[in-house]
């Protein structure tokens, strides 16, 4: 198995890092590529789009190529991963039915942990910068909540996140993103 992260800004090596450390644990044999060009993109089995500045990162898989590779990868039933600003990427590309609200929980300064539920149980949400998903569309389901707002949705084989699972211990997120490409 082969993930690509999406590695042009943001938090690239912690999601390498907890991919990495989810294959150790579920005992599966597998590759995670910091995906720098389209051509990372073409022979993967999932894509993770990291948090970061959607703008840059959207600008630059735009400039490359990267971003009409992943809509054609998303379309033909690649599963593809997107935490914060990746939430927001899926979104723009119209690869989710959902409308975020940018930097809803404010500036850096007010970044904070909460428990979240989740559609595999509770865990910590870390909200840095985080946007909220303002309402769920035909097609899309919530996959997670902060009490009443909404922190994940999912859609076929899309799953967009506002928070940063990456940054927690807990690996159940990748672990079931890891299982929908096994499915």
């Amino acid at each position: 198995m082969k993930i690509a992260v999406i590695g042009i800004q943001g938090d690239v090596i912690e999601h390498i890092e907890v991919l990495k450390k989810t294959f150790k644990k579920c005992n599966i044999e597998g590759e995670v590529i910091w995906a720098r060009n389209k051509e990372d993109l073409e022979k993967v089995d999932g894509i993770t789009i990291p948090g970061g500045e959607s703008t840059t990162i959207g600008k630059l898989m735009s400039v490359s190529g990267m971003d009409k590779v992943l809509i054609n990868l998303a379309k033909k039933g690649k599963p593809i991963l997107g935490t914060c600003a990746g939430a927001i990427l899926l979104e723009k590309f119209g690869l989710i039915n959902i409308r975020v609200d940018r930097n809803a929980y404010g500036r850096q300064k007010d970044s904070f942990e909460c428990k979240i539920s989740t559609q595999l149980g509770e865990t910590r949400g870390i909200f840095i910068r985080a946007p909220l998903i303002k309402e769920v569309l035909e097609g899309a389901e919530i996959f997670a909540t902060n009490n009443k707002e909404i922190v994940g949705a999912k859609q076929n084989n899309i799953l967009a996140l506002t928070y940063h699972p990456e940054l927690s211990e807990d690996t159940g997120i990748f672990e079931y993103f890891i299982k929908s490409i096994i499915n």
